[in-house]
């Protein structure tokens, strides 16, 4: 293989790597996260990422089975920036305390899951991220409208300003429950099967260091994301933030249809399997 080729490969790697935001084009996330506007935050976390993701299963998953001599060096580029994006995203999101920076160095390990199915350079895998990916749009979606509904009443997006959340508006609490636990993969959500797919597409190449490190950062996903959880549900409210929340018609009925998707797709993903099957064709 031309090196000329392999290193516009790299540079076309490393130009979607920032818009991914995994490791080690990660630095902004954080940052840009926590600063922006919560409505841009939603969109870099969703629109950004998927654009992304889209581009390089297209541009290396599909294109690049054709070229023998590239898979393995794009694979193994892949998997080494899956594995750390998944440790350093999970392990760096365990002590803050801002939401919306939590929820940064969140999608980086995010980043890291995807990148995982996509280093599989294989059918199944592509399938995997492409379910990952949507379901995690779905979760990310509500949880960003909750956070963006509760900054102006909270005064902020600081952890300690979710306490007792669940007193003064059963409904954001546990839809907001609802987005984390997806996002973390725990069963019945949507999100555990999105995971799995990923788990069994690199189990399959036989990858099995990189389903080692896959595993210790969705364990470690766990601590933090449940830790909103029981700030919500635990942690009594200050007496000057008691008063009950009070949500309209339209914000309501986006609530439930956004947490209704997470549980049903974590049940009953027909639908999106089909959706993947035709964008990916024949």
């Amino acid at each position: 293989m031309h090196s000329g080729f392999l290193f516009a490969a790299l540079l076309i790697l490393v130009g979607l790597g920032f818009k991914m935001a995994s490791v080690p084009f990660h630095i902004w996330a954080p940052d840009v996260y926590q600063g922006a506007p919560t409505p841009v935050t939603a969109f870099l976390a969703v629109g950004s990422k998927a654009a992304g993701f889209v581009i390089l299963i297209r541009v290396f998953a599909v294109d690049g089975f054709k070229n023998e001599a590239l898979m393995p060096v794009i694979g193994s580029v892949l998997g080494l920036m899956a594995g750390l994006s998944i440790l350093l995203g999970n392990w760096t999101a365990l002590p803050q305390r801002n939401l919306k920076r939590l929820l940064g160095y969140s999608s980086i390990s995010h980043a890291g899951f995807l990148l995982l199915g996509v280093s599989c350079l294989s059918e199944r895998g592509i399938q995997a991220v492409l379910l990952y990916l949507s379901v995690y749009a779905l979760a990310s979606l509500l949880a960003f409208y909750i956070i963006n509904k509760l900054n102006p009443v909270l005064g902020g997006d600081e952890l300690p300003l979710y306490a007792g959340l669940s007193q003064r508006s059963p409904l954001l609490a546990f839809a907001l429950t609802l987005a984390f636990v997806s996002m973390a993969g725990i069963p019945p959500l949507a999100g555990f099967l999105g995971k799995l797919g990923v788990f069994a597409a690199v189990w399959e190449q036989g990858q099995y260091l990189l389903l080692g490190i896959a595993v210790i950062g969705a364990a470690s996903g766990l601590y933090y994301y449940l830790k909103i959880v029981r700030e919500m549900y635990w942690n009594e409210p200050t007496r000057q933030a008691s008063a009950p929340i009070v949500l309209n018609l339209g914000s309501k009925l986006l609530l439930i249809v956004l947490s209704a998707a997470l549980l049903i797709f974590g049940f009953w993903q027909i639908p999106l399997a089909r959706a993947v099957s035709q964008v990916l064709g024949p």
